[in-house]
């Protein structure tokens, strides 16, 4: 089936009911639209180093599809709701950083990179997510019905995003 990425602003487990009832897998960031998703069990999780995860599954009653909630510990914690894909460790994440190095031989700053383990369910949401970045970024600057319409529902969430889609 097809599979929708999405950014914080539509991700839910309503959303992915939803997405699961017409036959579509989806797997979203969770930040503010908690309902539903075991975010107390994930703020009290503790994580033993960067690239740690968590992961819950759950069947729900409403129409009988596993879910899964998975907790990633980055730099800062990040939630997941996925209705499909896996939690075996994936491609790690590299982060650019500089190193100040005095020395003898060399004093200024040498480019390193720091590489964070990931679940494969993580690293395809940020591969999907940089290409949702761009094109938030275009359709953000022009219509922004996002602004203009302040709502909680999704469903509303979901329409603003594809008149401004259309728009774009």
């Amino acid at each position: 089936g097809r599979v929708i990425n999405a950014n914080a602003a539509l991700a839910s487990v309503t959303t992915a009911e939803a997405c699961r009832m017409y036959g579509m897998h989806f797997t979203g960031l969770v930040k503010t639209a908690t309902t539903k998703f075991p975010m107390d069990h994930f703020k009290h999780h503790e994580y033993k180093e960067q690239g740690d995860h968590h992961v819950l599954t759950a069947t729900t009653c409403i129409n009988g599809h596993p879910y899964m909630a998975c907790g990633w510990s980055d730099s800062t914690r990040k939630h997941f709701i996925s209705t499909h894909n896996t939690t075996l460790e994936g491609n790690p994440h590299g982060k650019r950083c500089w190193r100040e190095i005095n020395s003898d031989d060399f004093d200024g700053t040498e480019v390193c990179i720091h590489y964070t383990k990931r679940p494969k369910v993580v690293e395809d949401y940020f591969e999907s997510a940089k290409v949702v970045d761009v094109h938030n970024h275009a359709r953000q600057a022009g219509l922004s019905l996002e602004t203009a319409w302040n709502t909680q529902r999704w469903d509303h969430r979901v329409l603003s995003t594809l008149l401004e889609i259309i728009e774009t």
